[in-house]
């Protein structure tokens, strides 16, 4: 579950007013978009649900969080980049209770190779879409209760735009 209660974020620059009084409840099921122009604060304010660190920003008001969150920020972050596949999958504190059949299901729903999360090629040398993949595959592997994905879709193709999709309904 995810409470806001009379959210407000400010930009420290200036003060301005990125979102103001922003109260909602999402539960167990319940699925939500966020649809804004360019700069209107969408991915600061996934930042913040997601507990990341926004250092240019004040908020002020209450995020209530039941349960694990899972965060796919529109980039994977250059520190990650350079991190093997394997090296990426081992610092997650669950990939090794996955059983190699776990794996297996994973790597095939997702398109993946069978053998991606032992792979030794580093994560700056997938396409922009297998990158996505990985990191929906880790993010899943964690089993959050709230998934948090900032603009999901960018690098992906047709067909794993429609697997996100059902996944997503399902």
């Amino acid at each position: 579950m995810l409470e806001i209660r009379n959210l407000s974020v400010y930009h420290d620059k200036d003060l301005t007013p990125l979102i103001s009084d922003l109260s909602f409840t999402l539960r167990a099921g319940d699925r939500a978009a966020l649809i804004g122009e360019e700069g209107n604060g969408k991915s600061t304010l996934l930042r913040l649900l997601a507990g990341q660190d926004v250092p240019y920003v004040t908020c002020e008001g209450q995020v209530l969080v039941t349960g694990a969150r899972g965060y796919l920020p529109q980039e994977l972050p250059a520190c990650e980049r350079e991190k093997s596949a394997y090296e990426y999958f081992a610092d997650s504190p669950v990939f090794f209770d996955q059983t190699p059949r776990e794996l297996a299901g994973l790597a095939r729903e997702m398109d993946l190779p069978q053998d991606v999360f032992y792979s030794a090629q580093t994560l700056s040398r997938f396409s922009g879409g297998e990158r996505v993949k990985l990191q929906m595959a880790r993010i899943l592997m964690e089993k959050p209760a709230l998934l948090l994905l900032d603009e999901p879709t960018n690098d992906l193709d047709l067909a794993s735009v429609r697997w996100l999709q059902d996944f997503l309904c399902r």
